[in-house]
């Protein structure tokens, strides 16, 4: 979705003349002919939020520094770009001391206005990240935060308040790279705990005990922590023993459903993928997932929201070029839909990993198409909509090419039907679905099996139906996976 600019002018041919530009330059366009009804859209929660302004000086009855100083009074931090003519440019600096972010001068051109809109918008996401670090670090991030880069979660706000206001252990659930950390530290800053310490420990790289250890060690645990939020990131990769000095903790710490019992700790935990699983499969004992999971949560994949993917990429776009202090003012809309159209199976963390390899071959101020050559959907000539970017992981009712060849799998779908129009066996089926599996986890048995829903010795034994491995992998395997 463009960004959305308003444009404030009482001259209607010189606000029709800004609006074709501005959305010459890919950008939407909202045009008002007075202060007052500028302000009335900046607060209008119904209507799509406004990114940037571009604000006549001089009008009739509410001039643009007035509205500044009714902007500044009402805290709205939206980037404005004061438009005036040659005659009163002395009246910019006092703009600039009210708020005002550039200026332009009438009649503008094209590239003046297109320089303008896109540092504005680049400094407001810069200060959006400065900001973002800063409460991070004071422990003061907050649920409005993670809805300002997952737009398409805000149907859930009543969900997570509700979940930052109460006591009760919480479990999020989701993929590799959906964020699940940062929503716990959204959660943290919601509560009552806010301000206190938030204290993160893997249990991929650590054990529950030498996790537990470390944190006397750095943050004098007993005196710091209290009051603050304990997060168990990845609790079912803990051993069985771990798992059960997890449980006595939560007991001891009076982490019980008894409302009288006040917490001396907020206890939160994560899981990759789906907890029934980690559950049926033995990665984590059922009485631990009770005990965890008393307000479950899930945070989907970026494949299922995409229009979180534009405020995600420009949010790490402002990040990483500070970072590697390198100037990239902004992302071309056609770059955005080649984002938009990818799947990301590794969600915000592989967008972050394709944005860093784009900005080291960035040769300008702009991402383009071709600085994320890395993307299949990058070569192509025209990018593939969102809408088939999704059926990839859906069926398709038929797969032949022109000349009537048959074809198991035609841009990432499954075919149902076989040569000549008849409808495949359901043994056909798995094995296509296995074979397509194998070589998209990599043969890694582990993930297979999960994202599939079924056990480890029924996944090798249709493997080795299928002919896809054969019996001495399967052991060399095991023995690796031991080691």
């Amino acid at each position: 979705m463009p960004r959305t600019v308003l444009i404030v002018d009482d001259d209607t041919e010189h606000c029709a003349s800004i609006r074709r530009i501005v959305l010459n330059l890919g950008y939407s366009a909202v045009c008002v002919s007075s202060g007052a009804d500028a302000l009335s859209r900046m607060t209008d929660t119904n209507a799509s939020a406004i990114d940037a302004i571009i604000l006549d000086l001089i009008m009739p009855d509410l001039d643009g520094m007035a509205v500044l100083d009714r902007m500044r009074k009402a805290r709205l931090s939206i980037p404005v770009i004061i438009q005036t003519t040659s005659a009163a440019i002395d009246c910019v600096e006092s703009a600039i001391r009210a708020g005002a972010s550039d200026f332009i001068v009438k009649p503008v051109g094209r590239e003046r206005l297109c320089m303008v809109l896109e540092n504005s918008l680049q400094r407001k996401s810069l200060e959006q990240e400065l900001d973002f670090a800063r409460r991070k670090l004071l422990f003061l991030n907050d649920i409005e935060d993670f809805l300002e880069i997952n737009p398409s979660l805000k149907n859930n706000r009543s969900q997570y308040e509700k979940a930052a206001c109460s006591d009760y252990p919480i479990l999020i659930y989701g993929r590799r790279g959906v964020g699940k950390a940062m929503f716990a530290g959204a959660l943290h800053g919601s509560s009552a705990r806010r301000g206190k310490r938030f204290v993160s420990i893997d249990c991929k790289t650590t054990g529950f005990r030498s996790g537990i250890s470390s944190i006397v060690e750095q943050f004098q645990f007993q005196r710091v922590a209290e009051g603050g939020t304990l997060f168990f990131r990845n609790v079912d990769c803990l051993s069985n023993s771990d798992q059960i000095l997890l449980q006595n903790f939560l007991l001891e710490q009076g982490s019980s459903l008894s409302s009288r019992i006040k917490q001396q700790y907020r206890i939160m935990s994560s899981i990759t993928g789906s907890a029934i699983n980690a559950v049926k499969f033995g990665k984590l004992r059922e009485d631990l997932f009770y005990k965890l999971s008393i307000f479950p949560i899930t945070i989907p994949p970026f494949c299922i929201r995409p229009q979180d993917i534009e405020p995600s990429a420009i949010r790490i776009t402002a990040r990483l070029s500070a970072e590697m202090d390198l100037y990239i003012r902004s992302i071309g809309s056609d770059t955005i839909e080649l984002l938009k159209s990818h799947p990301w199976h590794g969600n915000a963390r592989e967008l972050e990993r394709a944005i860093f390899q784009a900005i080291t071959i960035c040769s300008g101020d702009r991402l383009k198409i071709d600085d994320f050559s890395m993307l299949p959907d990058a070569n192509n000539a025209s990018v593939r909509p969102r809408s088939d970017a999704i059926a990839s992981d859906l069926v398709d009712l038929g797969s032949r090419s022109p000349n009537g060849e048959d074809l198991a799998f035609q841009n990432g779908m499954l075919g149902l039907l076989g040569h000549g129009g008849e409808l495949r066996t359901l043994e056909q089926l798995e094995a296509m679905v296995l074979k397509f599996a194998f070589e998209h986890y990599g043969g890694c048995i582990a993930e297979i099996a999960r994202y599939l829903g079924i056990g480890r010795s029924t996944l090798y034994r249709k493997l080795r139906l299928a002919g896809i491995i054969q019996p001495p992998e399967i052991s060399t395997f095991r023995i690796e996976q031991a080691a």
